[in-house]
Protein backbone atom coordinates (compact mmCIF):
# COMPACT_ATOMS: atom_id res chain seq x y z
CA UNK A 1 0.00 0.00 0.00
CA UNK A 2 1.05 2.95 -0.90
CA UNK A 3 0.31 6.24 0.97
CA UNK A 4 1.01 9.83 -0.57
CA UNK A 5 2.51 11.96 1.40
CA UNK A 6 0.66 15.08 2.14
CA UNK A 7 3.02 18.59 2.82
CA UNK A 8 0.65 21.52 4.48
CA UNK A 9 2.03 24.79 5.19
CA UNK A 10 -0.52 27.85 7.11
CA UNK A 11 -0.17 30.90 6.86
CA UNK A 12 -2.33 32.91 9.21
CA UNK A 13 -3.42 36.08 8.68
CA UNK A 14 -3.20 39.40 10.58
CA UNK A 15 -6.04 41.25 11.65
CA UNK A 16 -6.28 43.71 9.06
CA UNK A 17 -6.30 40.89 6.62
CA UNK A 18 -3.10 40.44 5.60
CA UNK A 19 0.20 37.21 5.50
CA UNK A 20 2.97 37.92 8.44
CA UNK A 21 6.60 38.65 6.85
CA UNK A 22 8.99 36.94 7.44
CA UNK A 23 11.58 39.29 9.38
CA UNK A 24 14.16 39.17 7.03
CA UNK A 25 11.56 41.65 4.81
CA UNK A 26 11.38 44.10 7.50
CA UNK A 27 12.14 47.47 7.02
CA UNK A 28 14.40 48.38 10.41
CA UNK A 29 16.49 45.76 9.65
CA UNK A 30 17.76 47.33 5.88
CA UNK A 31 18.11 45.67 2.02
CA UNK A 32 21.41 44.28 0.56
CA UNK A 33 21.37 48.02 -0.61
CA UNK A 34 21.77 49.04 2.98
CA UNK A 35 24.42 47.05 3.44
CA UNK A 36 26.22 48.05 0.49
CA UNK A 37 26.01 51.49 1.66
CA UNK A 38 27.04 50.49 5.20
CA UNK A 39 30.71 48.69 3.88
CA UNK A 40 30.78 51.41 1.24
CA UNK A 41 31.14 54.22 4.02
CA UNK A 42 33.52 51.84 5.78
CA UNK A 43 35.72 51.51 2.81
CA UNK A 44 35.66 55.08 0.91
CA UNK A 45 33.42 54.35 -1.40
CA UNK A 46 35.10 51.08 -2.67
CA UNK A 47 32.40 48.76 -4.38
CA UNK A 48 34.05 45.39 -3.99
CA UNK A 49 31.51 43.42 -2.69
CA UNK A 50 28.02 42.91 -3.54
CA UNK A 51 25.18 41.77 -1.51
CA UNK A 52 25.98 41.94 2.45
CA UNK A 53 24.02 41.86 4.77
CA UNK A 54 22.59 45.15 6.69
CA UNK A 55 24.52 45.33 10.12
CA UNK A 56 21.01 46.38 12.12
CA UNK A 57 19.83 42.48 10.00
CA UNK A 58 22.86 40.93 12.00
CA UNK A 59 22.58 42.52 15.44
CA UNK A 60 19.04 41.24 15.85
CA UNK A 61 19.96 37.78 14.69
CA UNK A 62 23.02 37.92 17.03
CA UNK A 63 20.88 39.54 20.40
CA UNK A 64 18.39 36.90 19.76
CA UNK A 65 19.93 33.57 19.68
CA UNK A 66 23.10 34.81 21.60
CA UNK A 67 24.19 35.81 25.62
CA UNK A 68 26.29 38.42 26.52
CA UNK A 69 29.22 36.20 26.61
CA UNK A 70 28.51 33.87 23.52
CA UNK A 71 31.14 33.57 20.36
CA UNK A 72 29.57 33.69 17.07
CA UNK A 73 30.98 31.75 14.55
CA UNK A 74 30.40 32.67 10.89
CA UNK A 75 31.97 30.12 8.31
CA UNK A 76 30.93 32.49 5.08
CA UNK A 77 32.83 35.87 6.62
CA UNK A 78 31.97 37.83 3.17
CA UNK A 79 32.76 41.47 3.82
CA UNK A 80 32.60 40.73 7.61
CA UNK A 81 29.24 42.02 8.66
CA UNK A 82 28.92 39.67 11.12
CA UNK A 83 32.18 40.83 12.75
CA UNK A 84 31.04 44.14 12.91
CA UNK A 85 27.62 43.82 14.04
CA UNK A 86 28.41 42.14 17.49
CA UNK A 87 31.25 44.53 17.98
CA UNK A 88 28.41 47.18 17.55
CA UNK A 89 25.89 45.11 19.78
CA UNK A 90 28.75 44.87 22.49
CA UNK A 91 29.27 48.45 22.69
CA UNK A 92 25.57 48.96 22.84
CA UNK A 93 24.47 46.14 25.82
CA UNK A 94 28.19 46.29 27.64
CA UNK A 95 28.39 42.41 26.42
CA UNK A 96 31.85 40.48 25.79
CA UNK A 97 30.78 38.29 22.63
CA UNK A 98 33.29 37.11 20.70
CA UNK A 99 33.20 36.19 16.96
CA UNK A 100 35.32 34.18 14.51
CA UNK A 101 35.04 34.18 11.05
CA UNK A 102 36.58 31.97 8.54
CA UNK A 103 36.65 32.37 4.51
CA UNK A 104 38.61 30.69 1.87
CA UNK A 105 40.14 34.14 1.03
CA UNK A 106 38.65 33.45 -2.63
CA UNK A 107 39.70 36.72 -4.69
CA UNK A 108 41.33 38.31 -1.76
CA UNK A 109 38.12 38.64 -0.25
CA UNK A 110 39.93 38.40 3.49
CA UNK A 111 42.69 40.63 3.24
CA UNK A 112 40.76 43.11 1.07
CA UNK A 113 37.45 43.46 2.52
CA UNK A 114 36.98 41.35 5.83
CA UNK A 115 40.13 42.30 7.63
CA UNK A 116 40.34 46.07 6.24
CA UNK A 117 36.73 46.93 7.02
CA UNK A 118 37.03 45.49 10.79
CA UNK A 119 40.41 46.72 11.18
CA UNK A 120 38.72 50.41 10.39
CA UNK A 121 35.41 49.80 12.57
CA UNK A 122 38.26 48.87 15.58
CA UNK A 123 40.44 51.82 14.85
CA UNK A 124 37.89 54.56 13.22
CA UNK A 125 37.28 56.25 9.96
CA UNK A 126 36.06 59.06 8.02
CA UNK A 127 32.84 58.26 5.98
CA UNK A 128 33.33 59.45 2.13
CA UNK A 129 30.84 62.22 3.13
CA UNK A 130 33.64 63.92 5.71
CA UNK A 131 31.84 62.59 9.05
CA UNK A 132 34.28 60.77 11.54
CA UNK A 133 33.07 57.61 13.28
CA UNK A 134 34.81 56.66 16.31
CA UNK A 135 36.48 53.47 16.65
CA UNK A 136 35.42 50.52 18.99
CA UNK A 137 38.16 50.63 20.57
CA UNK A 138 38.07 47.62 23.00
CA UNK A 139 37.75 44.66 20.47
CA UNK A 140 41.18 42.94 18.87
CA UNK A 141 41.48 41.46 15.66
CA UNK A 142 44.02 38.60 14.47
CA UNK A 143 43.84 37.12 11.41
CA UNK A 144 45.34 33.28 10.51
CA UNK A 145 46.22 32.08 7.78
CA UNK A 146 45.98 28.39 7.62
CA UNK A 147 47.64 25.65 5.27
CA UNK A 148 47.47 22.39 4.46
CA UNK A 149 49.51 19.76 6.69
CA UNK A 150 49.87 16.12 4.97
CA UNK A 151 48.14 13.42 6.94
CA UNK A 152 51.24 10.48 6.50
CA UNK A 153 52.74 10.84 10.40
CA UNK A 154 56.07 11.97 9.34
CA UNK A 155 58.48 14.18 12.03
CA UNK A 156 58.47 17.09 9.31
CA UNK A 157 54.02 16.78 9.42
CA UNK A 158 54.02 16.34 13.37
CA UNK A 159 56.51 19.45 13.42
CA UNK A 160 54.43 21.81 11.24
CA UNK A 161 51.24 20.95 12.48
CA UNK A 162 52.72 21.66 16.15
CA UNK A 163 53.94 24.89 15.11
CA UNK A 164 50.85 26.19 13.29
CA UNK A 165 48.90 24.92 16.38
CA UNK A 166 51.01 26.66 19.16
CA UNK A 167 51.21 29.95 16.45
CA UNK A 168 47.39 30.01 16.16
CA UNK A 169 46.94 29.32 20.22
Amino acid sequence: VFIWPYVYTKNYEKSDGQKPRSILFEERFGRTRTGSTDLKAVLCNQNIFTYPKPINLLKYLCGLGTSKTSTILDFFAGSGTTRHAVMQLNAEDGGHRQCILCTNNENGICENVTYERNKRVIQGYTKPNGDKVEGLKDNNLRYYRTDYVGRSRTMRNMHALVNMSTDML
